[in-house]
Formats: C-alpha cells, structure tokens, sequence
C-alpha cells in the first residue's frame, strides 16, 4: 500500500471508531440519566481508543488539506502507482485523476492542465471537456471549440453542446448548428435551459434554429396525451 491508501484507510477507521463511540457514549449518558443508582460507564480502554482515534482523524484531515500544500510531491500526495499508471503505462483515467489531485490538493494549475491534456490525447472525453471549459473561461473560444469537438466525437453529449455554445458565441451559424444537431440525436431533455442559455442567444436568433424548435413543438404535441 502507498502512503495516501495508508493514510485513508487511518481515516476511514478512526471515523467509524470515532462515530460509534460517540452514539454509545450519548446512549450511556441518557441510560445513567435515568438510572441514577446504578450508572454505567464505559471501559478505560475504549475510552483510550476513542480519543486516539479522534487525533488521527484529525490529523490525517490535516494531511489531505495541508500536507501537499507544504510538500507537493505526487508520490505523497498522489501515490507512486497513479503516477506511473498515467506516465509510463498512458492510462488516461488515472491521467485524469492527477489531473484532479494535482489541482486540488496540491494546487499546481500547470501541472494539472498537463495531466489533462496527456488524458486528453489518451482520448479520455471528459479530460477533454474539461480543457474545453478551462478555454472558454479564458475567452480562447476557437481553441475551446476544439476541445469540446473532440470531446464530442468520443461520444460525450455536453462536449457537443459546448461546442454548439461556443461556436454561437463565434456566430459561426453552420459549425453551431450541426454541433446542436449532433447534441439532440444524444437526447436532450432540458429544453428550458437550451432556450435561455445566453451562450446560444445567437443561434437561437437563426431560422435553421426557429424550424428545429418548432418541429420539436410539434413532436411534442402528437407524443402528449
């Protein structure tokens, strides 16, 4: 076992240790409440385990918060068999995961946009969609636009209405419109958003847009009963 699986099964235990000692300690305490002749409490030892288990709990807390903040390697904060699954075996999930740790825990932006662009190659969707965000935030919207395409094409249903998005706020209509059209053959059940999301106000404004809504009107129309 590595460092953070140690580390998280201390934690996983103490709190279970912890949680169950305080629903024994409350139900003694309301039994010796009514029960004043004969009060009964519980073993010194137990006692010993409930409160060494609270310092571990929080201590190994302070370890997921701190620790990699202080220290940020990614054998400790990661575990050396994600990092070698992601950049000697190309496993894009675990790829995707550094990505997630290395962001959060250890709070390397660079970093992390590295691991998702390597999951991303791995043709890992969601990495992907996630760099595609990242573009959009940074008004690169051509470069997001790719990202999102990309994610599209590996069967993602959000890449392709970001895509869509993206391209309405570049009012490139034709690019827009397929990626919309591509984003209904997946199924879209949130129509309220769609006519109200300010990152397709340009393709909504289209005739080709108009037709669709209508036709979908109308297809509502026959399938309710």
């Amino acid at each position: 076992m590595n460092i953070p699986e140690i580390i998280s099964l201390i934690q996983i235990s103490s709190f279970v240790i912890v949680s169950l000692g305080t629903i024994g300690f409350t139900l003694l305490d309301l039994r010796n409440r009514n029960v004043f002749k004969f009060p009964v409490y519980p073993p010194k030892s137990f006692v010993s385990v409930y409160i060494i288990s609270g310092v571990l709990l929080v201590l190994t807390q302070f370890y997921n918060i701190g620790v990699c903040h202080l220290f940020p390697s990614e054998n400790l904060c990661i575990g050396e068999e994600r990092v070698n699954n992601c950049n000697v075996n190309n496993l894009a999930i675990d790829c995707y995961q550094l990505a997630r740790i290395t962001e959060k825990k250890m709070k390397d932006y660079e970093r992390s946009e590295y691991y998702f662009q390597k999951s991303c190659d791995l043709n890992y969707s969601y990495s992907c969609l996630e760099l595609a965000v990242r573009k959009s935030r940074d008004s690169e919207f051509l470069t997001a636009v790719d990202y999102a395409r990309k994610a599209c094409t590996l069967g993602l249903k959000s890449g392709c209405y970001n895509s869509a998005c993206y391209n309405s706020i570049l009012k490139i209509k034709d690019e827009s419109l397929k990626d919309f059209r591509k984003t209904l053959e997946m199924g879209v059940d949130n129509w309220e958003f769609i006519l109200t999301d300010e990152d397709l106000t340009y393709l909504r404004s289209t005739d080709e847009f108009k037709s669709l809504l209508a036709e979908r009107n109308a297809l509502k129309k026959i399938t309710t009963p």
